[in-house]
């Protein structure tokens, strides 16, 4: 199966086309270089190729390989019944708004309450102020590393070390 994906910005130069890949390459300032190393890294390993073109002033085309079954798939599954809906409640942690937006809508259409914060010192607060008001989260998204703030490694390590959160041991972020 041949997937493409094109948009019309301005392009990849031609020096950095080689390195798209490349895990932590980012020519954002705002940009982990993570996207794409996960990407390739992904399709490689279900037996795919994953190639890249562009054209400056133009945009870029990304092209997506992936090996078909020769065997027909066939739902066991009742129609109608959502094999997904799930309920409770998730804090997501990214700095990336369209990030935040995309897993709370995806999150939230099989029946998650979703709850974002932009960086950990927020997911902190956020799941403190949970604790304080007697709630909890069931599950916390966090972003590994986030530019210029604190990321989820690191409000990790600070909320397992540090007793003055308004949390119980048992409740800290994990």
């Amino acid at each position: 199966m041949k997937i493409t994906i094109r948009d019309n910005g301005i392009g990849i130069p031609v020096k950095h086309l080689h390195k798209v890949f490349d895990p932590y390459f980012s020519t954002k300032e705002k940009g982990s270089g993570l996207g794409l190393a996960v990407a390739i890294s992904v399709i490689e390993k279900h037996g795919g190729k994953i190639t890249v073109a562009s054209d400056l002033g133009k945009g870029t085309e990304f092209q997506l390989f992936l090996p078909a079954s020769a065997q027909r798939v066939i739902s066991t599954k009742p129609r109608g019944n959502h094999p997904c809906r799930k309920t409770g409640t998730i804090l997501v942690m990214d700095d990336e708004i369209t990030v935040r937006e995309s897993v709370s809508t995806m999150l939230g259409a099989i029946g998650f309450r979703v709850e974002t914060t932009e960086n950990g010192e927020e997911a902190i607060a956020a799941y403190s102020q949970a604790f304080v008001n007697n709630k909890h989260y069931d599950i916390v998204i966090l972003d590994l590393t986030v530019p210029g703030a604190m990321g989820g490694e690191e409000a990790i390590r600070l909320n397992q070390t540090n007793t003055s959160f308004n949390c119980c041991p048992s409740q800290r972020l994990r």
